[in-house]
């Protein structure tokens, strides 16, 4: 397991001779680090999933692509992954829930939104409902990505996601850190009166 990447897969690294060889056509995670993760990591989980998985396109099929440029601009090439993951699930006999395009509509749809919500949000001082959709859209986002990783796991002859289902050091740092984040978002958006922590005693 490499040491020197926040994500790295508990048992190899995926660019390493030994991946590169095995079946794994696709980047291996199990479903549940791919929720915590993108909840520790406030949605940004997205731009390294899209790059290891552009990455290993790269070196193991020959991809003439930039991974690096398709992980920052991911939402312009997530209809392109997406397919080549379902015709990858479509060899396999594999079924894709809703179709990879549909999914990729989906996830790219529910980014723009979350990132308009967050520009709108940024601009107003006053808490409101569009405060609550835009956390709201945070989970709701997961879903395609679930969905997709899930299809992933089968066609890597993986379904569990046991080739990275361990957490890293730098995982559980963003998790711990992610925690107290949250509970601040949380306690503002919804105005938690937290006066009492000051003066337990009163």
């Amino acid at each position: 397991m490499s040491g020197d990447n926040i994500y790295s897969a508990p048992e190899s690294d995926l660019n390493d001779g030994l991946a590169l060889e095995s079946g794994v056509m696709f980047f291996p995670t199990s479903q549940i680090k791919l929720i915590v993760l993108y909840i520790s990591t406030f949605g940004m989980y997205p731009i390294y999933w899209f790059y290891k998985n552009w990455k290993l396109q790269k070196d193991k099929f020959g991809q003439a692509v930039i991974p690096a440029l398709r992980s920052i601009f991911y939402i312009f090439f997530t209809h392109s992954l997406f397919r080549k993951i379902e015709v990858a699930a479509d060899d396999k006999d594999i079924k894709v829930v809703w179709g990879g395009s549909s999914l990729a509509t989906i996830f790219v749809l529910l980014t723009v939104l979350t990132n308009f919500l967050d520009v709108f949000t940024r601009n107003t001082d006053e808490i409101g409902m569009v405060d609550y959709i835009g956390l709201l859209m945070i989970f709701i986002i997961l879903w395609p990505l679930y969905v997709i990783q899930g299809v992933v796991n089968r066609v890597n002859n993986d379904p569990e996601g046991k080739l990275n289902s361990s957490y890293s050091f730098y995982n559980i740092i963003f998790i711990v850190l992610g925690i107290p984040v949250w509970l601040l978002i949380i306690i503002g958006v919804f105005n938690i009166d937290v006066s009492f922590l000051a003066d337990p005693m009163n």
